[in-house]
């Protein structure tokens, strides 16, 4: 939990645990990885990069495969995969808003536009430390709850 003054925003206090006794993480203050909830700044940077002409438009009408894909990057290659392996199919697209819902990792990392992705989450004061590599649109860079 996190106090603030609503006219400051001063933080009053950060309760990070139910019991200091039973666990000593500091669930606010950790560092952890979002994964999935990390989603939305890949979806609200392609949906941004419609508005600003950037091709392929992607909107949240935008049928998007759910198929194996490799990508080079930094001299590599690079195939992710979604949760369990499970793949919906090739000619089993699905709207962007609802590939966000269902966390299709494949989905969203399409045009490689990293840095889009990353300077959406810097624009809403997430961790600085989150790089233009594939795997920010897996939420892997670690960041703390109170960033």
């Amino acid at each position: 939990m996190s106090v603030l003054d609503p006219h400051s925003g001063e933080v009053k206090a950060l309760i990070g645990g139910r019991d200091y006794g039973q666990s000593q993480l500091n669930h606010v203050l950790a560092r952890r990885q979002p994964g999935s909830a990390f989603k939305p700044f890949v979806f609200a940077a392609a949906f941004e990069g419609a508005v600003d002409g950037v091709q392929p438009i992607v909107t949240p009408a935008t049928t998007v495969m759910d198929e194996p894909t490799t990508f080079d990057f930094d001299g590599k290659e690079y195939t992710p995969n979604n949760y369990g392996e499970k793949i919906s199919g090739q000619g089993h697209g699905s709207p962007g808003a609802h590939a966000v819902s269902q966390c299709r990792h494949s989905e969203g990392r399409r045009d490689g536009r990293y840095t889009r992705v990353t300077d959406m989450a810097h624009q809403f004061g997430l961790d600085p430390s989150i790089h233009p590599t594939p795997a920010v649109a897996l939420g892997a860079y670690e960041m703390t709850r109170w960033t």
